[in-house]
């Protein structure tokens, strides 16, 4: 286990970016996406990289780290993960002249503990309620008139998720002019991120009703909705993870663009009031930080040509995308959300495996998956 920094500068005596990782950077992980995003954004804005390595992934490492950062009176630290959530928590508090920019997770000084942003530190993400649009929208413009989603825990996150695939079916059907009640969609929070043979049963259950694909929101219950769709010879999209080397069901994903919301936090630094410390900030399409991972020879009806018609159009704010819950649908477009059908489906004989053959032990139960 290792963390690094990667540091970028206006010469080489003068770094004034930097980047820091935990777990060994193995090509294809997250931390190397990150470091690669940041050194690419960072060149691309006249800056020299660097790269700063910890002895192991202890706190103390970590702090010397941080330390040798501030020694060198670099400007900028970005920093990738929820395991880095308590050394940025340390080091904004420690460090204070250095602005942190941490990715994908919040501040805080222990496991479980309140979130704490202080004002030299942003919390930087992809929009989920714009991953969702895209998904929402391709999948209708694909030709799906039934689709689902499973979503885990009913928080801000599922919530933007879900609420972004609801906008984006309707804003298909919409320009489609479909008919009134042409798109039924079937959403399930199940109260729960976690890898379990649960999810499968419900994807088995919806694919049966005759969900024509379902929309997962996040990768562990993206690996299990994938079991039940290639039993069933459907396809699914996952939200966050792009699985479709593991999984042929997979159509498309919908992910983070790492270099996009790399851009994005140098460009907000450069600005004299635009760095926004203490804040959550979600950078969406406008961004340019949200990516639809997919082959478009696959798809039925769906071009690439619709895809950079509707960005456009949300980038000239025609179309503007709301991160708040959304409980209803359209004229063309009907919801329903439902309870779990697992939940009702508990204590019969073989729930999660009954029309698949498979038993619910053939789902994997390595909940270390990251969301």
């Amino acid at each position: 286990m290792c963390a690094s920094l990667a540091a970028c500068g206006d010469s080489a005596d003068t770094p004034r970016y930097a980047v820091t990782l935990i777990h060994d950077p193995a090509a294809g992980s997250r931390e190397a996406m990150v470091q690669a995003a940041v050194e690419q954004s960072a060149a691309d804005a006249g800056y020299i990289s660097r790269v700063y390595v910890a002895e192991d992934n202890t706190e103390e490492a970590l702090e010397d780290v941080f330390k040798q950062v501030s020694d060198e009176k670099i400007k900028l630290a970005v920093a990738y993960g929820k395991d880095m959530e308590i050394p940025v928590w340390n080091a904004q508090k420690n460090h204070r002249k250095i602005k942190y920019a941490l990715i994908d997770g919040v501040p805080r000084k222990a496991d479980g503990e309140d979130e704490e942003i202080r004002d030299n530190t942003l919390c930087a993400r992809a929009s989920y309620e714009d991953m969702g649009f895209l998904a929402g929208y391709a999948a209708v413009k694909n030709g799906s008139r039934k689709p689902a989603f499973i979503a885990g825990e009913k928080n801000e996150l599922n919530v933007r998720y879900s609420g972004g695939f609801i906008q984006g079916c309707v804003a298909a059907a919409s320009e489609m002019n479909l008919g009134n009640d042409a798109v039924t969609i079937t959403g399930v929070y199940s109260g729960s991120d976690e890898l379990t043979p649960l999810r499968m049963s419900d994807a088995l259950k919806l694919y049966g009703d005759g969900a024509d694909i379902i929309f997962t929101v996040g990768e562990n219950i993206g690996i299990a909705v994938g079991r039940a769709a290639s039993v069933k010879n459907m396809p699914f999209i996952c939200g966050g993870a792009d699985l479709r080397e593991s999984n042929a069901t997979c159509l498309f994903s919908v992910v983070p663009s790492y270099e996009g919301i790399a851009k994005a936090i140098i460009r907000d630094f450069e600005g004299d009031k635009t760095f926004r410390g203490g804040e959550k900030v979600y950078y969406g399409i406008v961004d340019d930080s949200v990516e639809l991972a997919i082959n478009y020879s696959d798809m039925n009806a769906l071009t690439q040509g619709d895809i950079d018609a509707v960005i456009a159009r949300i980038k000239s704010g025609e179309i503007v995308i709301s991160a708040d819950e959304v409980t209803t649908g359209s004229a063309q477009v009907s919801l329903k959300i439902i309870d779990p059908p697992s939940a009702s489906a508990a204590g019969s004989a073989g729930a999660a495996g009954t029309d698949s053959g498979l038993a619910a032990a053939t789902v994997p139960q390595d909940e270390s998956v990251a969301e």
